[in-house]
């Protein structure tokens, strides 16, 4: 047991040493229309113009995760270094950002990303989209895709997101939330 714990404890202070860091992102709040705040954050932080063509990737973090959270920064760095726009999403309440109205989803609300999204489409509407959830944020992203694909919003505006939407990947995600 005891040489357990040391090896434990030797390579927890060898990975403190060897930590990533977190990248410089450019924030957007976003306001809902029930006055609820979000933030996104961009990596590469420079804004793209309206001609921006490469892919934008919208990261969505798990329950407690926000684009601090290592996996989700390595994630958003990997992507830029790929030559794509990452956006993470921090839903309300998460990334620092204050819980100002009374709605919250720990798992996210798909009408708040839908409404995130369609920012992010006016922002760049030549640039495919895809979705990446980690852990609980891949339920977001499925449950997402799946509302578009069940026709939810049918507006012209929504219809043209939807047409940019190219994948959505969910990394690690949970399965069985009953046994909770």
């Amino acid at each position: 047991m005891r040489r357990y714990l040391v090896r434990e404890r030797l390579s927890w202070a060898l990975a403190r040493w060897n930590i990533p860091s977190i990248p410089q992102y450019r924030r957007e709040l976003h306001r809902f229309a029930d006055g609820g705040l979000c933030a996104l954050d961009y990596l590469p932080a420079a804004p793209v113009g309206r001609s921006f063509s490469a892919p934008t990737v919208v990261i969505l973090p798990g329950v407690t995760g926000d684009s601090t959270d290592l996996r989700v920064a390595s994630v958003a760095k990997a992507t830029a270094a790929a030559g794509c726009r990452a956006i993470v999403h921090n839903r309300r309440g998460h990334g620092g950002v204050g819980l100002v109205t009374p709605k919250f989803n720990i798992f996210g609300d798909a009408a708040d990303l839908h409404h995130v999204l369609l920012a992010v489409h006016r922002t760049a509407p030549n640039s495919p989209i895809v979705l990446v959830g980690l852990s609980a944020g891949s339920a977001l992203c499925i449950r997402y895709l799946g509302d578009v694909g069940s026709g939810r919003w049918p507006d012209a505006q929504s219809q043209a997101l939807a047409s940019c939407l190219r994948a959505g990947i969910a990394i690690s995600p949970g399965y069985e939330l009953s046994v909770w």
